[in-house]
């Protein structure tokens, strides 16, 4: 027999991993059916960075072509940060999209290989 506490615990962890189950079924099951071969969310997040990434090109290209003051050197060397993170998070949201159309299985396992090798990048993006 468990005490209450210990009882409480063990439901918890269980509704947690439902949960989790039941958020990557979704998630795998948008990325098989997807035309795109990644999930809505992704594609907005790599569209945004790659405006960023443009805009942020744009300001370096136009602030290098001058005789910069300090205050635009500031701002060349943000441009330069910003172009540069942008990047970095189109290579991850790259890795993530499921390579060919395939199988489930096949989309599981692509899921979860993307999973893995992001989770270092994002550590050090941030």
């Amino acid at each position: 027999m468990l005490d209450p506490l210990t009882a409480l615990g063990l439901a918890s962890n269980v509704i947690q991993m439902v949960d989790f189950a039941a958020k990557l079924s979704n998630t795998l099951r948008e990325i098989h059916t997807s035309t795109s071969r990644t999930t809505e969310e992704n594609a907005a997040i790599e569209s945004l960075s790659q405006s960023t990434k443009d805009a942020a090109d744009g300001f370096i290209a136009q602030l290098s072509s001058n005789s910069a003051t300090r205050s635009e050197t500031h701002l060349l060397d943000s441009a330069t940060h910003c172009s540069a993170a942008s990047k970095a998070v189109l290579d991850l949201v790259g890795k993530m999209k499921r390579s060919t159309p395939g199988s489930f299985k096949q989309s599981l396992r692509e899921l979860l290989l993307s999973i893995a090798r992001c989770g270092n990048t994002l550590i050090r993006i941030t």
